[in-house]
């Protein structure tokens, strides 16, 4: 009787002891907490995005009787989106690491209502989902088409492969993408995930799905998918320039020397180094620049330019415009070589290789 008693003592001891490792379990975890009002013993799931079987629901949770509730999980490897599912509406939670994020919502308006914070993409994903609720509800094509240039130079332009920009890309507005593949917004989100997060799993997927998009794109507009060495004819632009007058760039080919279109943005990060790149090029004589600028702010674009020597005109329309159509620029920086005949025979992506690329 003695050996068994012990045996049972054994046994109890075991079990607490790994009951007590499995409550300390000291994993980097994420977190989310906060209140929903009017959803007092309610049942809400967070589910986190798989690329192979969409939404998975990782966890459960049961909202006190006083709205508030508190939910961790695993810290995802790379960034990744979730969502917590209520009554069939969802609050979506970018995820970088080990972040703590707190949400204030209710139960009527769980997804439209609500204020995510915690880290500043949180922030940012309940501004861009409050502006767009306010466009779905004008239900204007005009207000849609203003919203998307907002949401490219607001959150994708210099987003550097951040979940947010990834989520962006998923986001409907009523019967269609907000940003579709073939957009080049899209291919803009595809560049920076390659550069910044090469090694993550949702790169791969965003680059070729980019590639397909642009070679629509070129289709559609019935042009060839890579520029051959004099091959191609000037494709014209004509664009206001700082003065306000019309600057054509066929005004400026066929004088003796090299044209070098330059697509960019001023008021980006990284302008003043690309443009001290272009001026060292400008000064040596070997070509000539016509730059074709894309902000969104035409004022400041204006006060930045207004230094530059060479023809800098400025672009309303930006990547969905016709001027980059017609050139396929997906993204910006981009530069396009003309020959001193005036014939285009080069392009790139990095202004380093310019210089190698007017002696070919």
């Amino acid at each position: 009787m003695m050996t068994s008693n012990r045996l049972a003592a054994g046994l109890v001891l075991a079990a607490g002891g790994a009951a007590l490792l499995a409550g300390c379990d000291n994993s980097p975890k994420f977190s989310v907490e906060g209140t929903v009002d009017g959803a007092g013993s309610r049942s809400m799931l967070l589910e986190r995005l798989d690329g192979d079987a969409g939404w998975v629901a990782i966890d459960s949770v049961r909202i006190a009787s006083d709205g508030s509730f508190s939910v961790s999980s695993a810290a995802p490897e790379v960034p990744e989106m979730y969502r917590l599912a209520l009554a069939g509406k969802y609050v979506y939670l970018p995820v970088d690491s080990v972040d703590a994020l707190v949400l204030k919502t209710n139960y009527k308006s769980f997804d439209t209502d609500f204020v995510l914070s915690g880290t500043p993409q949180a922030e940012q994903l309940t501004a861009f989902e409050k502006e767009a609720a306010r466009v779905g509800a004008y239900n204007s094509p005009d207000s849609l088409d203003a919203f998307r240039k907002r949401v490219y130079m607001k959150y994708l332009h210099n987003g550097k492969g951040s979940i947010l920009t990834y989520y962006i890309l998923t986001r409907r507005m009523g019967d269609r993408y907000l940003v579709e593949f073939t957009d080049p917004e899209y291919a803009a989100v595809a560049t920076a995930f390659a550069t910044y997060r090469p090694d993550d799993p949702h790169t791969k997927a965003l680059v070729e799905r980019a590639r397909q998009g642009q070679a629509e794109r070129r289709k559609a507009a019935g042009q060839r998918q890579v520029i051959k060495a004099r091959e191609s004819a000037m494709i014209e632009i004509s664009l206001p320039g700082v003065g306000g007058g019309e600057v054509s760039l066929s005004s400026r080919l066929g004088k003796g020397k090299p044209v070098v279109v330059a697509f960019s943005a001023l008021t980006l990060e990284g302008a003043p180094a690309l443009n001290l790149e272009l001026k060292r090029l400008y000064d040596s004589g070997r070509a000539d620049i016509y730059q074709v600028c894309m902000d969104a702010d035409q004022y400041a674009w204006r006060q930045a330019a207004k230094a530059l020597p060479w023809a800098v005109v400025y672009d309303p329309d930006g990547l969905r415009g016709i001027n980059a159509l017609q050139y396929n620029v997906g993204s910006v920086p981009a530069f396009f070589i003309y020959n001193a005949a005036g014939e285009l025979v080069q392009s790139t992506g990095d202004i380093k290789q310019v210089p190698a690329l007017l002696d070919s």
